[in-house]
């Protein structure tokens, strides 16, 4: 959050998911819970309150989650499958960015404006490229959703 890891989500071979707070995080002046259900603790929070809350990060729509699946080849549709996915895409707040890589830079904006040409484009194939994602053109693109 803000360029600090705020814990780590993990998934079991069984496929559980856990997420745990990292200590750096729980000892920031100011940090705060990524969820309600989801207090602020050392110990991990496993299963369903973990799914979930992951799982509303991502867009309801099952066909909408269906083309987002096969742009980025996601293993499945589930939570963990399609963040680790989508890669460092901004997910409201957070970013979510696999424990091997770095985080960019959050105070640094990098992308161009679309030309009209490109504007057109995507209102035009919005149902076959949901949220703008064009594989075809080599798009390199990401998820930006932001909850209520």
């Amino acid at each position: 959050m803000n360029g600090i890891q705020v814990g780590e989500l993990t998934k079991s071979a069984t496929g559980a998911l856990a997420f745990t707070y990292s200590l750096n995080w729980l000892e920031t002046k100011g940090a705060r819970p990524v969820s309600l259900s989801m207090r602020l603790r050392r110990q991990p929070y496993i299963g369903e309150v973990v799914f979930n809350y992951f799982d509303n990060l991502l867009p309801d729509n099952p066909l909408i989650r269906e083309r987002i699946q096969a742009r980025f080849e996601a293993v499945t549709s589930l939570p963990f499958d399609m963040l680790a996915a989508i890669g460092m895409g901004r997910v409201g707040a957070l970013q979510i960015i696999p424990s091997d890589e770095s985080p960019p830079d959050v105070r640094c904006i990098k992308g161009a404006p679309p030309t009209d040409g490109q504007f057109v484009r995507l209102l035009n194939n919005y149902r076959n490229a949901p949220l703008g994602m064009n594989a075809e053109n080599g798009d390199d693109s990401r998820i930006s959703v932001e909850r209520a």
